[in-house]
């Protein structure tokens, strides 16, 4: 059981400081966990050195790998607050980030000529990073602040929330620690696990599950740099013997699909899923292709993670799992906040010491996400069954409204997933002016497939009033780094062909 106060703890001092606890894919280069440990405190060190001061913001702008490990590490040894930037956002959503109060920024070096264009009033200092192996800290000797107290802010992670508009969560030393209590109770990673994350350790998924996880518990964390390419993973996989991998819906999709020759996979013990819905029918063809669990999980950038399904235990095909301890869990009614009956769908609530304080200077966004005795409202609609277990039906705010009938567009991409030529499917609500809405679809198609076919599919298996009403076939869907659909993006596309808001009668 995980039960230290800091979320970069190093147990290099348990399982042995030269075990290897990096290793990058492409040079194969490792670092151990001395190594590791070295360079985030000579990185605190600078930090210090250069006038940082107690809780103050430092800006992250990297990809996975060792750097991002180390400055990660080093900023919380050094008492500071991380701000996480995606390296690829544009420079006016970098602004907006920056205008939390961050002075210095760490940056791939690729991104230092950018970070001369932005010309911020504010101050903005690249400090170098050293690199893992190079720098040395007598930790005992007064270079580094004590550890910072367990309800100060650790991280300011980026998060639309529920409506849509980026804001930043600040998650404090002690929602991190406990969450990885909480994750370790049920997912018993050891230092004999070898790990590979495709999702952006920025995120809280592969924050929290994959990097700070493994590296808790003494495993190695394979680093997949460059590119993402299908390939490269199954090569690592089979190359370092990794025996547990956390992807995305997409990434899992795809490998469902591929022939997998020349790969030996006999390795894995366990596939997890996160950062968006994985469609059942694919989690249960690539579990019994392989013969290990396919697993989903929960969380938020608000709360961590907050449902898993434990190591071990058989669960209903296509549930988020089990409330990790010390979570609370009610199915609200949406309109009242009143609990609903075991397996009746309403809004997902949560608590627990995992769950972010609220927004960074926005009460009013706060008091729409968490209700004033500390319920958390997810804004994901789900049912729970008698044992407890969990499963996502769809998102408040995506619900289409047709004819005053609520349509779950999750529910209805399932149905259209199972279809065996259909890749990838989201809905979408087109706005109508005598239904509401209308549920689009878009598909990707494995081939040629009759729009009546699509439609015929899905009327076979709902009521009239929940069917799909317009098709469009396209080559990809938008995602973002999380492999979740950008619905935003389909509605935009939409609008923009039509240039109003009306549509033809026929298929209403």
């Amino acid at each position: 059981m995980i039960t230290h106060d800091a979320v970069d703890f190093s147990p290099a001092a348990l399982i042995g400081a030269d075990r290897p606890a990096l290793i990058e894919d492409g040079t194969g280069r490792t670092t151990t966990f001395a190594e590791l440990d070295a360079a985030a405190d000579g990185f605190a060190a600078a930090l210090l050195a250069d006038g940082l001061r107690p809780s103050e913001v430092v800006a992250v702008a990297m990809d996975n790998g060792p750097d991002f490990v180390v400055a990660f590490r080093g900023v919380l040894r050094a008492g500071g607050i991380i701000l996480l930037l995606d390296p690829r956002a544009p420079d006016p959503v970098w602004e907006r980030a920056l205008t939390t109060g961050a002075r210095r920024i760490v940056a791939d070096h690729d991104l230092t000529p950018r970070l001369a264009r932005l010309r911020l009033e504010r101050t903005v200092a690249q400090v170098e990073l050293r690199s893992p192996g190079q720098s040395t800290v007598d930790r005992t000797g007064g270079a580094l602040p004590a550890l910072p107290a367990p309800d100060l802010t650790a991280v300011l992670a980026a998060s639309s929330g529920t409506g849509g508009r980026v804001k930043h969560a600040p998650l404090t030393h002690a929602n991190l620690a406990a969450n990885l209590g909480q994750i370790h109770a049920r997912h018993l990673l050891t230092a004999q696990d070898i790990v590979v994350a495709v999702t952006p350790w920025r995120h809280i998924y592969g924050m929290q599950m994959a990097m700070n996880h493994t590296l808790a518990v003494g495993g190695r964390l394979v680093i997949l740099d460059g590119r993402f390419e299908l390939s490269r993973l199954l090569t690592a996989i089979h190359r370092h013997r990794i025996t547990v991998a956390y992807l995305v819906p997409d990434t899992i999709i795809r490998l469902a699909d591929h022939p997998l020759e020349g790969y030996d996979l006999s390795c894995l013990r366990a596939i997890f899923s996160g950062g968006a819905p994985l469609p059942t029918e694919v989690a249960a063809a690539l579990s019994q292709r392989l013969g290990i669990p396919v697993l989903q999980g929960y969380g938020m950038t608000e709360a961590g993670c907050t449902h898993l399904v434990p190591d071990g235990v058989p669960a209903p095909m296509g549930s988020i799992g089990l409330p990790l301890p010390r979570t609370e869990v009610r199915i609200a009614d949406p309109d009242t906040g009143m609990p609903v009956p075991v397996g009746r769908v309403g809004e997902l609530w949560v608590r627990g010491p995992q769950v972010s304080p609220g927004y960074l200077d926005d009460p009013a966004a706060t008091a729409e996400l968490r209700t004033p005795d500390g319920w958390l409202r997810t804004g994901d609609l789900a049912r729970v069954d008698d044992a407890g277990f969990c499963t996502i039906t769809g998102r408040r705010k995506d619900m289409i409204k047709y004819k005053g009938y609520q349509v779950s567009p999750v529910e209805l991409e399932a149905i259209l997933l199972a279809h065996p030529d259909i890749r990838e499917a989201a809905v979408v609500g087109v706005p109508d002016p005598i239904c509401g809405e209308l549920p689009k679809a878009f598909v990707v198609v494995e081939r040629d497939l009759p729009e009546q076919a699509i439609f015929d599919h899905v009327a076979a298996q709902v009521a009239p009033q929940y069917r799909i009403r317009l098709v469009e076939q396209v080559a990809t869907l938008p995602r973002n780094a999380m492999g979740k659909v950008i619905r935003t993006m389909l509605t935009s596309e939409v609008q923009a062909a039509r240039g109003d808001d009306s549509v033809p009668l026929a298929g209403r």
